[in-house]
């Protein structure tokens, strides 16, 4: 596939990206696996949603608690280092979590969450922002496609195979996971030991001119200043809080009770095959009105809410999920892009790391408190108050010229 007359493969061609890239997409399949061999493990083990619901809960506070320190850390050009970290504290978490998923220790599990969410929210910020420093300047739309690209293949392959492994290998799927990192920690640890610092590779090098609250405190003073940002990251807060958050509950409780809560892997994989497939033409006009396109793609779930509400058949939801994919995939390549373009190279990380920081925030919350109030008002209200957010939080922000154009505006308009 060609994007602006240049191949979305064309990053591959350069040395260390490739390397880099090869070992994050394995990873990737990893990442994938994670929540689905959580939720199958946590429900085959209680019957109840509420082990998952803390488990989950867990995994977002240490996100959060993570993701501006990766952020910061980036902006300072230690991206390689704090990758490896991020990968470090992964394998311990999921470790954990296959050592831990016992009817007898059930109770240690939302504490290997937690480990497991502070490395991915590490991870987060600094991995895109690393391979985008070791591609091209003119190739970033082409890295950002590919990496959304490789991701899908991770979200297509990684639940069947976690789906797969649950029936075959119980807990001990886990440990397969944790070796899925393993690719990544070996090119980084030799990075590392060549002195390739990604800092190296910015334009110009990096200066530490303040504390880690100094630059938090420039980071947040960049989103206050640009509307667009302000506004898709305060819409991110509301989809979590609403949306996102409870359908990690939702789906597979929804699927059990039709009795085919073995299907819930191969759903997800439906899905990232059909996002997989919508990534390698998303990238074609993505400057000419792209904000339009990613405030569409930002109200995908509210498909797949109003689908589970319904409680409609597995074939339908797996449509619906689908629906949701191919949208996060259109919404992220352009978001992403957007970013890259219309904010200073250093900023980088500490916008992406504001990004997942307000909009995990409230994560805990929606995920504790979903298979509270699901099971007191039912499935149907807790879905349909989600699709709803969904739609308006996606559209109201089409209102501002700003976010219409995803970038700032040209001086003196």
């Amino acid at each position: 596939m060609r994007i602006a007359g240049r191949r979305v493969s064309s990053p591959l061609r350069q040395p260390q990206f490739a390397a880099v890239f090869i070992g994050e997409a394995i990873s990737m399949v990893g990442n994938a696996m994670l929540p689905v061999l959580i939720v199958l493990q946590l429900l085959t083990l209680s019957r109840s949603a509420i082990w998952l619901g803390a488990t989950m809960g867990a995994e977002s506070v240490g996100y959060v608690l993570a993701v501006l320190l990766g952020g910061i850390a980036s902006d300072r050009g230690a991206r390689v280092g704090v990758v490896l970290v991020a990968d470090a504290l992964q394998i311990v978490g999921v470790a954990g979590l296959g050592t831990f998923a016992t009817a007898a220790t059930l109770a240690l599990v939302p504490a290997c969450g937690f480990i497991a969410g502070a490395g991915s929210g590490l991870y987060r910020p600094n991995v895109r922002a690393l391979l985008a420093t070791l591609s091209v300047k003119e190739g970033r739309l082409e890295t950002n496609a590919l990496i959304s690209q490789a991701s899908q293949v991770g979200a297509l392959v990684g639940p069947v195979v976690a789906a797969l492994l649950h029936v075959l290998a119980g807990r001990w799927a886990f440990y397969v996971d944790v070796g899925s990192f393993g690719p990544s920690v070996g090119v980084l640890v030799y990075l590392s030991a060549r002195k390739v610092d990604s800092s190296r590779l910015l334009d110009d090098k990096l200066e530490v001119k303040h504390s880690v609250f100094g630059d938090a405190r420039d980071g947040l003073k960049l989103i206050k200043s640009e509307l667009w940002l302000a506004s898709i990251i305060t819409q991110g807060m509301v989809q979590m809080l609403l949306a996102i958050g409870p359908e990690v509950i939702l789906l597979p409780l929804v699927l059990r009770r039709q009795g085919a809560e073995g299907s819930y892997g191969f759903v997800i994989a439906g899905g990232a095959l059909a996002a997989l497939i919508a990534s390698r033409i998303i990238g074609r006009g993505a400057s000419r009105g792209r904000g339009w396109l990613a405030m569409l793609g930002a109200t995908s779930l509210a498909v797949e809410m109003f689908a589970l509400a319904a409680n409609a058949p597995v074939i339908a939801i797996g449509f619906a999920v689908a629906i949701t994919a191919v949208g996060q995939s259109m919404f992220s390549i352009t978001w992403f892009t957007a970013v890259q373009e219309g904010v200073d190279e250093s900023m980088w990380g500490r916008v992406m790391a504001f990004d997942s920081l307000a909009t995990n925030a409230l994560a805990p919350i929606g995920l504790a408190i979903t298979p509270l109030v699901a099971g007191i008002v039912g499935v149907g209200p807790v879905a349909y108050v989600g699709g709803a957010a969904m739609l308006l939080s996606g559209l109201l922000p089409l209102s501002l010229r700003s976010v219409r154009r995803l970038g700032p505006l040209p001086s003196g308009r």
